[in-house]
């Protein structure tokens, strides 16, 4: 019997998986909902609100908690509709008639960014064990830091926000955004992040790691690549945990003279 239960899930139908998803996919979807049900514990996401005091004091159909789900359940189904996500929604939290596209846009307003911060913090974290293949090296947590750019929608609002990026043939088509990512290598999990719009002051990416030291551990061991290499970044990870970088061939490096500590790390001078 307990293992039947383990196994067991609910069918589309309990879930309110969207109708226009049928077959193979709808298990596809369903096994998402699973996983995010998993990760984000019951009660998580209305408590977050509490905290932010942005719980209604009035019953609605679309509620900051409903609005929230809806939020989540974007990243992982962005071909779905908002009405359809609702339908999602629902199941997870409850809720009554669906709203119309233009009401959920404003209910997104409404929440803000704030509660999709604050639940990112608490639930996203390291969750590697030392059984996790190549996530310990000697003991430390392996991490490492990594890049992307996402093009967004061409809005003025977007545009003023982020920014067009520039080549020799003058602006991009699209506004985009960099986002600086902490991940836990053995997992591929992001424990930390860091946005700025492309044409922002201070948006290439090693002006951007200072935003995520807070979140190394003196337990962890930091892989970078060649272009995070500073001298100025290097001072402040060593402060906080351990460092295996690779740097370019014209850097100038100069080892201490204590070989204990030749033998464990290369000292870059400041130019």
């Amino acid at each position: 019997m307990g293992s039947q239960s383990s196994r067991w899930r609910p069918t589309p139908a309990q879930t309110n998986v969207p109708k226009s998803i049928s077959g193979e996919e709808a298990g596809k979807v369903l096994d998402k909902i699973m996983l995010l049900r998993k990760v984000i514990p019951e009660g998580e996401v209305r408590q977050v609100l509490e905290e932010l005091y942005l719980v209604e004091s009035r019953p609605c159909v679309l509620t900051r908690e409903v609005t929230c789900w809806i939020v989540l359940l974007m990243g992982f189904f962005t071909a779905v509709s908002y009405e359809n996500l609702f339908e999602v929604a629902r199941s997870l939290v409850g809720a009554e008639k669906t709203p119309g596209r233009s009401a959920i846009c404003q209910s997104r307003d409404r929440l803000g960014i704030a509660p999709v911060r604050l639940l990112f913090e608490r639930v996203c974290r390291v969750a590697a064990t030392y059984q996790t293949p190549g996530a310990f090296y000697k003991g430390w947590r392996l991490m490492a830091i990594d890049g992307t750019v996402y093009t967004v929608p061409d809005s003025d609002d977007n545009a003023n926000a982020f920014g067009y990026p520039k080549g020799g043939r003058g602006l991009g088509a699209f506004p985009q955004v960099r986002k600086l990512s902490l991940v836990e290598t053995g997992t591929h999990l992001e424990v930390a992040l860091t946005i700025k719009g492309i044409r922002e002051k201070d948006s290439g990416e090693q002006s951007m790691v200072p935003a995520l030291l807070k979140h190394v551990k003196s337990q962890m061991l930091l892989l970078w690549d060649r272009g995070f290499f500073s001298y100025k970044l290097y001072q402040q990870l060593m402060l906080r945990g351990q460092i295996l970088g690779r740097v370019s061939n014209g850097c100038d490096l100069a080892y201490p003279e204590d070989q204990a500590a030749a033998a464990r790390v290369g000292w870059r001078h400041p130019s």
